[in-house]
């Protein structure tokens, strides 16, 4: 027998009126006036860091709990794979989405390439960009700070095995940036 057409109840009656008034909540997310805040993003590069010795990569160990915790609640990838085994070769093909001979990076002399990148992707969509380092290798003379809007790299200490290398403890850093993000132009 063929199928008996379906019948207006007070079910699909409420249905209709909530995919209409998503219809037009969805017509008013599209208007220029209502623009949503952008997302908030935090790039965190360690160096000479073992993935296995971290506990969202499942090391026992709880080496890193606070690592762990930003995992949880963010974004973080299983498999990550550096374009270089220098510091500045593998920062610069991160941060311009290029391979090391094409940035022109392939060692920890050489300075960050004036081409486009996450920072100026970022910059032209209204973002503020900033960046805090606590190796020297990432220092001034990298260069990485021409792209971005605040840059910190102040060293306070100096490596333990090697005296004549300048550096900031990662607390340190993290101060400087919670610092910043306290006194910056939330406007922006």
């Amino acid at each position: 027998p063929p199928a008996e057409p379906c019948r207006r109840t007070a079910t699909w009656r409420m249905f209709g009126r909530w995919a209409g008034m998503c219809a037009v909540l969805m017509t008013i997310g599209g208007c220029s006036w209502f623009k949503p805040e952008p997302a908030s993003l935090i790039l965190i590069t360690i160096d000479t860091l073992r993935a296995d010795h971290l506990g969202l990569y499942g090391y026992p160990r709880d080496t890193s709990p606070h690592l762990d915790a930003m995992a949880r609640a963010g974004t973080w990838f299983e498999r990550c794979y550096a374009q270089s085994v220098t510091t500045r070769a593998s920062h610069a093909s991160l941060l311009t989405g290029c391979f090391p001979r094409t940035t022109g990076v392939l060692s920890n002399l050489e300075q960050f390439p004036d081409r486009p990148s996450l920072m100026t992707a970022l910059s032209e969509r209204g973002y503020v960009t900033a960046g805090f380092v606590s190796s020297v290798v990432l220092n001034q003379k990298f260069g990485v700070q021409r792209q971005l809007d605040h840059f910190d790299d102040a060293s306070t200490t100096t490596e333990l095995n090697r005296p004549n290398m300048a550096e900031r403890p990662a607390r340190d850093t993290l101060q400087a940036a919670l610092r910043y993000l306290e006194q910056r132009d939330r406007t922006r």
